[in-house]
């Protein structure tokens, strides 16, 4: 079913999206602030998303973070979205050698998870994107917050384990 209709269905979902609620879209708290924090500590930031160019470049202003970025892919770059692994294995052929266990994802959806774990990326989720924490965890997610914002402000806590600092 997925593959008859699939692309059609994801299509039609964007076209409703852009229409009736991209300009609502408000951005998560502390964001530019985490990946400041991130980016003093010496953290290379990719942003790999499912979302189209535009789509991405949009968000990215809204979230005033387009200069804390290092590394960007979006849907067009790659042939499959999440939950398939293209994204994260074109984030690891980018990032020139670095293993998938230096990496370290950010993310709000069960797919965002499987399919970096496809690759060996672990995952650190985030509730806001509207799954419980069990779902997370049971997609495989390492550690689960509530926000950008409690991921920053629990930095000390998390970062030596997960990123070995």
């Amino acid at each position: 079913m997925i593959e008859r209709f699939g692309k059609k269905v994801s299509k039609r979902q964007g076209e409703i999206f852009t229409r009736s609620y991209f300009s609502q879209v408000r951005p998560l708290a502390s964001v530019p602030q985490l990946f400041s924090r991130l980016q003093k500590a010496g953290r290379t930031i990719v942003l790999a998303s499912s979302g189209k160019r535009r789509e991405v470049n949009h968000h990215k202003k809204l979230l005033q973070i387009e200069k804390l970025i290092d590394l960007e892919i979006s849907a067009e770059e790659v042939q499959r979205s999440k939950p398939h692994p293209d994204i994260f294995n074109l984030v690891l052929m980018r990032l020139d050698g670095l293993g998938a266990t230096s990496v370290v994802s950010v993310a709000d959806t069960t797919c965002d998870i499987e399919a970096a774990g496809k690759v060996g990326i672990r995952t650190i989720a985030l509730i806001c994107g509207g799954f419980p924490e069990k779902i997370l965890i049971a997609a495989g997610a390492a550690a689960v917050f509530h926000s950008p914002g409690e991921l920053l402000f629990r930095y000390d806590d998390w970062s030596h384990l997960v990123l070995g600092t």
